[in-house]
């Protein structure tokens, strides 16, 4: 069952379990069919219910996820999205430097990229500001733990290009961890807390990565007021930090 972390008439935050598409062709399992199979149980009127995510998140990515739950909310939640209007804060976790001669990353900092899709693969590149397709992504983050397996990072979005945090990092020799497609060797488990989670997507530990999208803030469609929603972590994260206070970083 997918988890609902807030609940309107007009839209609903889900917590996105990881190995599972936002979006996909008939036949294969998404949030979008599993959310509107689950909201059957309780819709009245004839028909599906309205299940339209403006935004997406990648497949091995956990966390918030916006749901329209009709077509005004639709268009006015699209809207917030184009003009950059909706707050988006993630978790990720990358590896510490192999050694002191390896790359090193500040405790905080912005990152600024110019990048681009790689035509017919599901991947993105860094290139230069003068390369055809070449789109600036811009992100800030902040170190908030460390041990010996990793570092916990906040990252706050500026842009919202494809594969944005995972490219970024990877491409200073930080891989997220369990992120396989960007150079990560870490297996990432499937988070799932229980048994019956398990079968919404496929848990091949490739499609599961240290990627959470831990804070959404918007406006409310019909008059304006700030909605902010926090979503908790998997188990996976306390495992892997069992020392660190994942509600301390909450705004």
């Amino acid at each position: 069952m997918i988890e609902i972390l807030h609940r309107d008439p007009l839209f609903l935050v889900v917590n996105k379990p990881s190995g599972i598409l936002t979006i996909s062709t008939f036949g294969v399992p998404s949030i979008q069919t599993l959310l509107r199979q689950q909201l059957s149980e309780s819709h009245t009127s004839d028909g599906q219910p309205f299940v339209e995510p403006p935004h997406r998140l990648d497949r091995g990515t956990t966390g918030a996820l916006l749901i329209a739950t009709n077509r005004k909310s639709l268009s006015n939640l699209s809207q917030q999205f184009l003009h950059r209007q909706i707050r988006k804060r993630y978790l990720i976790a990358i590896p510490n430097p192999i050694d002191e001669h390896s790359k090193t990353l500040k405790a905080e900092d912005t990152l600024e990229d110019w990048m681009r899709k790689i035509p017919d693969v599901a991947q993105a590149e860094v290139v230069t500001q003068n390369d055809e397709g070449a789109k600036l992504g811009v992100l800030n983050y902040r170190t908030v733990h460390q041990s010996e397996n990793g570092r916990i990072l906040d990252v706050e979005m500026q842009t919202g290009r494809m594969h944005q945090i995972r490219l970024q990092f990877a491409s200073r020799g930080f891989p997220i961890l369990g992120d396989r497609a960007y150079g990560s060797n870490v297996d990432w488990k499937s988070g799932v807390d229980s048994p019956e989670e398990s079968c919404v997507g496929d848990n091949s530990h490739e499609q599961h990565t240290a990627l959470h999208a831990a804070h959404l803030a918007f406006r409310h469609p019909k008059d304006a007021s700030w909605v902010v929603v926090n979503a908790p972590v998997s188990r996976v994260w306390k495992e892997h930090f069992p020392n660190f206070d994942f509600l301390s970083i909450r705004p």
